[in-house]
């Protein structure tokens, strides 16, 4: 059997495997976006733009401009929505086919030997979740083999 993973298809699992057997694997039912789902997307895509390509903030998203220039103001090379993924034997491979698991995050930014991940978040702080930071972080280390520090952590944007 061919496993690949993801931490939000874990999450997903973890959440209610009977979803997920219906959603992902029999295919019986399709899963739509919420409003706060829409939202996030809006909010990711705007700052993902304004912090990694310099595209002018939405007037509606001007307020988070303070919050997003500390993070232009941190030196080095900046990855938006940066895409990565590891084989079964835990080495570095493409996105597409032939992982084992991958995932996105929302900014990466090399400097030299430090690295910083930073994930977005639109919904509540009240049980805040950094697993996938970890998993974030060891994917970096695969990918990046210069990287010695990471700095981790999750930006609520609300």
């Amino acid at each position: 059997m061919n496993f690949t993973w993801s931490f939000s298809s874990l999450k997903n699992y973890i959440n209610c495997p009977k979803q997920y057997q219906e959603i992902k694997v029999l295919k019986r039912y399709t899963k739509f976006p919420t409003e706060q789902m829409r939202y996030g997307t809006e909010v990711h895509k705007a700052c993902e733009d304004y912090v990694g390509r310099d595209v002018p903030l939405a007037k509606n998203y001007e307020r988070f401009q303070n919050t997003l220039d500390s993070l232009r103001a941190i030196p080095g090379v900046k990855y938006p929505e940066h895409q990565m993924a590891l084989s079964l034997t835990k080495e570095p491979c493409a996105y597409g086919k032939g992982y084992w698991v991958r995932g996105i995050v929302d900014l990466l930014i090399i400097d030299g030997d430090e690295a910083f991940i930073i994930d977005y978040k639109t919904g509540s702080s009240k049980y805040p979740d950094v697993k996938q930071l970890t998993l974030m972080a060891l994917m970096t280390f695969a990918h990046f083999p210069e990287v010695n520090n990471i700095k981790a952590g999750l930006l609520f944007i609300v």
